[in-house]
């Protein structure tokens, strides 16, 4: 079984032609329970890897089989690609997702380190555009506080005056990986622009007072 797992075969029409059981109304919930337990009394092995035929079925699948991690190593960083976004705010819409939090931060984590490389580039405004177009996935996947910092990011590419607070909002929202506290972001006047210290690596953005022009 941990086999079909891997290969993408476990469904419920594969279920239904391969057992006497009858199919459950929701399968993945179900299989994922299954699995778990199978997992946990030793008598199945955890199934790793990417499925061979990978569908959003899949990935629903694998969201609720807590026995089933898609990489042994960096499962979060296999995850976190822009073709994988949809369907994990997809599956985060649903709230007995026993890897919804999970899912979510790998969405957030994912924003956050496609906005901080593209900072200072002429790519930025198209790509926090982008980023921005995924606020209402995850409005309706419940997570407010994501569709607002989505929300934020497409307003920076839109050229307008910046005081010292909305430099600060930047150096938080553009820092890699997570939002450092308000006081590990630093901002001061460096002649027609704002100096923002962040806490990453470290790294300093020059934000211009006149457009929010970053550089």
């Amino acid at each position: 079984m941990r086999e079909a797992l891997e290969a993408g075969e476990v469904t419920p029409s594969a279920w239904q032609s391969t057992t006497s059981s009858p199919t459950p109304d929701d399968f993945s919930p179900a299989f994922g329970r299954l699995w778990d337990e199978l997992c946990r009394l030793d008598l199945a092995d955890w199934a790793h890897g990417f499925p061979e035929r990978w569908s959003q079925a899949a990935l629903r699948l694998w969201a609720y089989t807590n026995g089933w991690l898609i990489s042994s190593e960096d499962e979060d960083l296999a995850l976190m690609t822009e073709d994988f976004i949809p369907g994990l705010l997809e599956v985060a819409r649903e709230p007995a997702c026993p890897k919804r939090e999970y899912v979510l931060g790998l969405v957030r984590c994912w924003a956050r380190n496609t906005a901080a490389t593209a900072a200072g580039r002429d790519a930025f405004p198209d790509v926090v555009t982008r980023l921005a177009g995924y606020e209402s996935l995850a409005r309706q996947a419940n997570d407010p506080e994501l569709a607002d910092y989505l929300r934020r990011l497409g307003s920076y590419g839109v050229p307008e005056p910046v005081d010292r607070e909305g430099a600060h909002q930047r150096g938080r929202d553009l820092t890699r990986s997570y939002e450092p506290k308000p006081e590990e972001v630093t901002v001061e006047r460096d002649g027609a622009c704002w100096r923002v210290e962040m806490p990453e690596r470290p790294k300093t953005l020059r934000i211009a007072f006149s457009d929010g022009r970053i550089s």
